[in-house]
């Protein structure tokens, strides 16, 4: 790995923690609103989901295109939820789409979370352009590169950016559509490789060694909404491949499997940071330092 790609690896995982910072500032600010509303926050972020698809009406198939991995029932149990709360409406052809009350409550937390985020200070204005500037050439630069990967997630959140005027919350939303970046490139490493999506889920627990059984895969992937059964279709999957080996209570990644899930990881740090080459070098450090300052 060259230098370059370690100082792009250094300043995406700043990043990551100036995003966490700024998310402690906001979420306690709209916690009790959520309350009020009853609903937690991964619920306003599908409706942040169906507001960013419009005009086009919300379907299963729609979140399922930036998380695959997820079965199409429970996104659905997940709207139709939303939809008895009065948040969405679902339509003749079976879509879901915002309701007024829907539409009002995400954006008023929209509006909530920002006006919170405005109170982070960020001075002096040389500091302000020193982030702003690297961080919106990295953003356009994404939003213009070539495919793959397909740039559906990024496009998506780029429908919510702020005015710049406004410099937490164009920070924190250009970051959010970075990482969305990230995951349209892991999206497209992922089609590269020919696995299906749960057959991705499932090595790639054995390659973090967070699986190492049948059953205890089965624990891990529970959310997903998929039954057990699958996942045995899976594994004698990737036994055939020869990517993973081993008993029902003892299996393991095999190196080929390793070399495979690798090359997953390779091709989506290619895709993702090959729009990083508009930073120079020199640029890269004063803007990882300004990160590091922000985020102490």
């Amino acid at each position: 790995m060259n230098q370059i790609t370690i100082t792009n690896t250094a300043i995406w995982e700043e990043l990551n923690v100036a995003w966490q910072k700024i998310k402690a500032v906001y979420r306690p600010a709209i916690s009790s609103e959520l309350s009020e509303s009853k609903i937690s926050l991964s619920d306003w972020g599908l409706l942040l989901a169906v507001l960013k698809f419009e005009p086009e009406e919300t379907t299963p198939g729609h979140l399922m295109i930036r998380n695959p991995f997820t079965a199409a029932e429970v996104y659905r149990e997940r709207l139709v939820e939303l939809t008895g709360a009065g948040y969405l409406s679902k339509t003749q052809a079976g879509k879901f789409v915002l309701t007024s009350k829907g539409r009002e409550l995400t954006q008023r937390l929209i509006v909530n979370a920002r006006n919170a985020m405005d109170g982070i200070t960020l001075n002096p204005d040389e500091r302000v352009a020193g982030i702003l500037n690297p961080l919106d050439r990295l953003l356009q630069t994404s939003l213009e590169a070539p495919s793959p990967p397909n740039k559906w997630s990024i496009g998506l959140s780029y429908k919510l950016m702020p005015p710049a005027d406004h410099p937490i919350p164009y920070i924190e939303q250009t970051i959010t559509c970075i990482a969305a970046y990230y995951d349209d490139s892991y999206l497209a490493a992922w089609r590269k490789s020919r696995l299906s999506a749960t057959a991705l889920d499932t090595l790639t627990l054995f390659w973090r060694g967070e699986a190492n059984s049948y059953d205890s895969l089965c624990d891990r992937l529970a959310q997903r909404g998929h039954s057990c059964d699958v996942y045995a279709g899976i594994v004698d999957d990737l036994r055939a491949l020869e990517y993973i080996k081993g008993s029902t209570d003892d299996l393991w990644i095999t190196p080929t499997g390793r070399l495979v899930r690798n090359q997953i990881e390779d091709d989506t740090d290619n895709y993702f940071f090959t729009p990083w080459k508009v930073l120079q070098d020199d640029e890269k450090t004063s803007f990882l330092r300004l990160l590091q300052e922000f985020s102490t």
